[in-house]
């Protein structure tokens, strides 16, 4: 990885960010991660406005908790209507990999009628495969993916630039 390289994934994810920016700022989807680290940086270098939210599951590892209010202090902890101890009875099973319900009641729904940046990359998954920019007819958002074509060893290099 050369860091030529890099400035161009660099300049073309600030680019995405300035060109959708909404009226009202975007709402950044924070999970504390290294993508969405580099996701906040970027917003941040962008100059667009937004307001970093992290989705609270109550299952959270307290030292990532501790990272985001230490080193974030201005992400919103937002808490979910009902725990994860309150939803496991109601689904009559706990999450697992393959059955995931969690993230999608307790990490995905923020940011209704508003443009969500997410840190979200082709690499994560063939779930999470995506386009750089689409909408959710579910809740009225407009997701914005400046990382989707990153890799991590670029997301790893930016960290340590």
């Amino acid at each position: 990885m050369t860091m030529l390289f890099l400035r161009d994934r660099i300049d073309e994810s600030i680019e995405i960010v300035r060109s959708m920016q909404p009226p009202d700022g975007y709402y950044l989807a924070f999970s504390g991660g290294k993508d969405s680290v580099v996701l906040y940086n970027l917003a941040e270098k962008s100059g667009v406005g937004f307001d970093a939210h992290y989705n609270i599951t109550t299952a959270d590892p307290p030292e990532l908790v501790r990272f985001i209010r230490h080193h974030y202090p201005t992400v919103s902890m937002d808490r979910p209507e009902k725990s994860m101890w309150e939803i496991i009875p109601d689904r009559l099973m706990p999450p697992t990999r393959l059955v995931r319900y969690c993230c999608a009641l307790l990490k995905e729904g923020g940011g209704e009628g508003r443009v969500v940046l997410t840190g979200i990359k082709k690499s994560d998954s063939t779930k999470r495969r995506s386009a750089v920019v689409r909408s959710c007819r579910k809740n009225g958002r407009v997701v914005v993916n400046p990382l989707l074509n990153w890799v991590d060893e670029e997301i790893w290099e930016y960290i340590h630039s």
